[in-house]
């Protein structure tokens, strides 16, 4: 009852914008987001916490920020970077762990630091780049080590389900942030300082299926 509860309560507040909402008022798609949301707490998302030790759920919908210093002409400046993470735990050696919920097909291999910011269309893994800049921000604004982790709600029912990150390139499984650190910062600078420097021309990628779904495909005119 819980559950339903709290489902009906975000989906008249997040999904209709209207908290007085009845059940009796949804319509189809109403109902099948429901039910669909409903099924992945309950047959997903719980059963795995539950079979999971060593770990306190922190905080939820956490907003999380940092200023990336960026040296650029003998001048230093900043270029702020924010995000809300679904969910951050506290695991019991008192790293944090940062987990943000995803309803695809499962991605957690990547080939490496480079990949994710050189790499070619597909390779540029932007869930993995994001959970990791959310890794960044934690260890940067309170000092402690975070585990990236990517929670795949259709696959969670699988008895060999893990959500830590694959690096192929080392052969590391669930890495924490600070394996990463060094490079991962770097290859951000390096990618921020092109981005604003202005004798670098725009670039279409080169990967067209990237486009569609892209927020400025109207600007570029691919």
């Amino acid at each position: 009852p819980a559950v339903k509860e709290a489902v009906v309560r975000a989906v008249n507040e997040e999904y209709l914008q209207d908290p007085k909402a009845t059940e009796e008022e949804y319509g189809g798609s109403v109902l099948l987001v429901r039910d669909v949301v409903r099924k992945y707490i309950d047959s997903c998302i719980l059963p795995y916490d539950a079979s999971q030790r060593g770990y306190a759920v922190e905080r939820l919908e956490a907003t999380v920020e940092y200023r990336v210093p960026l040296e650029r002409n003998g001048r230093v400046r900043s270029v702020g970077f924010a995000g809300k993470a679904d969910r951050i735990d506290r695991l019991s050696d008192g790293a944090l762990r940062v987990v943000d919920y995803k309803t695809g097909a499962p991605h957690l291999e990547f080939a490496g630091m480079e990949s994710l910011f050189r790499g070619e269309g597909k390779q540029r893994l932007s869930n993995i780049l994001q959970t990791l800049l959310y890794a960044m921000m934690l260890y940067r604004t309170r000092g402690v080590d975070a585990e990236p982790a990517l929670y795949y709600v259709r696959a969670m029912n699988r008895p060999d389900y893990l959500p830590t990150l694959d690096d192929r390139e080392t052969g590391v499984r669930g890495g924490r942030y600070t394996l990463y650190a060094e490079r991962f910062e770097e290859l951000v600078r390096q990618t921020l300082a092109e981005l604003y420097d202005p004798s670098v021309p725009f670039r279409q990628c080169e990967d067209a299926d990237t486009c569609k779904f892209c927020d400025f495909n109207i600007i570029c005119k691919r």
